[in-house]
Order: structure tokens, then C-alpha cells, then sequence
């Protein structure tokens, strides 16, 4: 991980948004220096605070994956991971769109790692694929420990044979497993690289609370996307699901509107 290329990534975004540093540390009950090292690459954030960046700042995923992964890294990323567990189970993308009553497009989207698919397709192809239901409901900083221990038992792996690939302390792996210690940015990369799979399989959550109040919760609506790509792949899905013939009246009909 590059921290100076993910402090000039979120200062972009944060300019983009027409945000300043007091603003946002407020929001996020963390101070504008501290803040401001992180922009400058002077300082690695704690994974607490890089979630609940990324949700109110409604950071992009392919964003973070630029700077959470090295390139040479043989690691899958969250799309990969569920490509993954589809083949071993012996599924083709349209025998496992037609199980969960989804457009094999939603399927495809999310496997090549697009976030512009409904929450619902989600929890239904999460259920079809066997994930624990948590996975997705927590949120990041929640879901770590259930993830590691997730994806060690995946790989059939005990705890101490997780932290000697690692180079950790098996008790450690045991706190994190149990959601008493809360890892750093370096400690997860090392992890996610014994693991074999992307730090942003961590990171990523599927329902993001806003961190803060119930102010910050309005003011993430203001700013945040998620909720039209959420409903806009809800009209993606329907759409998918007409024929030629009614494709062409919507189409005729559309375009009366406009006139």
C-alpha cells in the first residue's frame, strides 16, 4: 500500500465533493491534522477510519483497490472471490441467475467488479453461495473477524498455521477472529495475503452506515450515490426482463414524453 498515492486519492475526492478538512473530521469525530496527514501520505489511517472515509465520502471500489493492492500480488478480489465459489460449486452464471431469479447480467456485473447492483441481489446470491449472512450485514469494521475467520476456514487453515503465514501472533489472529482487536492497514494487508484474497474483501461491506449521529446520516444522503445505483439496477433488472415487442412500446412511449 502507496500512503501518499491514498492520501492524494481521498484529498481529490474530498475536493470533489466541495468538502473541507474540518468538515469531514468532524463528521468523522477525528481531528483536521490528523486528517491532514493522512492526505499528505504522512500517516497510515487505522482501518475505522479509511470505512467510514470510504462511506461518507462514497468512495469508488476500483479507488481503493488501486491503493490497497500492489500490482504484482496474486490476490482475488471480491468479484474473483464470488466467481470463485460459483465454479466450485459446479454453477454456470445462467443455471446461478436462474436459482436466485436475477439477470445473469447483475451476476456478471458484480463479478467483474461493479457496485451498481441491487443490495437484494446480494443477500440472494450470498445466500445461494453459501456466505454467512453476516458477511454482508455487518458493517466493515464489524465484519473483520468474521471474515478472517470466513476465509481461513475456506482454505482450511487453523489459526496458528493463519499467523505463521502471516507472521502474526496466533493470539492475535484469535482476538481479531473474535472481534476484540480491531487490525491495522499493514496487519490486514499481511493477512490478506496469506489468505489469498484482496484487502478490499475486508473492507467492502454491503450495508454502509454512516458513522457518526443522525446528522451525518443526512449529510451522507446529500452526498452519496448508492441509493440511485441501487434503485437505477433495480430498473436495469426489470428492463432485462422484457421482450423485443415491449421494449419497443416502452421505447415509443419514452420518447412521447420527451416531446
Amino acid at each position: 500500500m502507496n500512503p501518499e498515492r491514498l492520501g492524494n486519492k481521498l484529498r481529490s475526492v474530498r475536493n470533489s465533493r466541495g468538502l473541507t478538512l474540518e468538515e469531514v473530521a468532524k463528521k468523522l469525530d477525528v481531528t483536521p491534522s490528523y486528517l491532514s496527514e493522512i492526505e499528505r501520505g504522512k500517516k497510515i489511517p487505522s482501518l475505522r477510519a479509511l470505512c467510514n472515509l470510504s462511506i461518507y465520502l462514497d468512495l469508488p471500489r476500483n479507488l481503493l483497490r488501486e491503493v490497497l493492492e500492489e500490482p504484482e500480488e496474486e490476490t482475488q478480489s471480491f468479484g474473483e472471490m464470488l466467481e470463485s465459489r460459483r465454479e466450485e460449486m459446479g454453477l454456470t452464471r445462467e443455471k446461478l441467475s436462474r436459482a436466485i431469479g436475477w439477470p445473469r447480467k447483475n451476476l456478471e456485473a458484480v463479478e467483474y467488479g461493479s457496485s451498481d447492483v441491487p443490495e437484494e441481489f446480494l443477500r440472494d446470491l450470498a445466500e445461494i453461495l453459501q456466505f454467512p449472512s453476516v458477511f454482508f450485514e455487518y458493517s466493515a469494521p464489524e465484519a473483520i473477524g468474521v471474515k478472517v475467520k470466513f476465509f481461513r476456514q475456506e482454505k482450511d487453515l487453523t489459526q496458528m498455521e493463519l499467523a505463521e503465514m502471516s507472521g502474526l501472533s496466533t493470539s492475535l489472529v484469535s482476538k481479531i477472529e473474535r472481534g476484540e482487536v480491531q487490525p491495522s492497514l499493514p496487519t490486514l494487508a499481511k493477512i490478506s495475503r496469506a489468505l489469498g484474497v484482496s484487502p478490499c474483501c475486508f473492507v467492502f461491506q454491503l450495508n454502509q452506515e454512516t458513522p457518526g449521529s443522525e446528522e451525518s446520516e443526512s449529510r451522507s444522503l446529500e452526498y452519496s450515490t448508492s441509493s440511485k445505483k441501487s434503485k437505477l439496477g433495480e430498473i436495469i433488472a426489470s428492463l432485462s426482463q422484457l421482450d423485443e415487442e415491449e421494449l419497443d412500446e416502452l421505447h415509443e412511449y419514452l420518447t412521447k414524453l420527451k416531446d
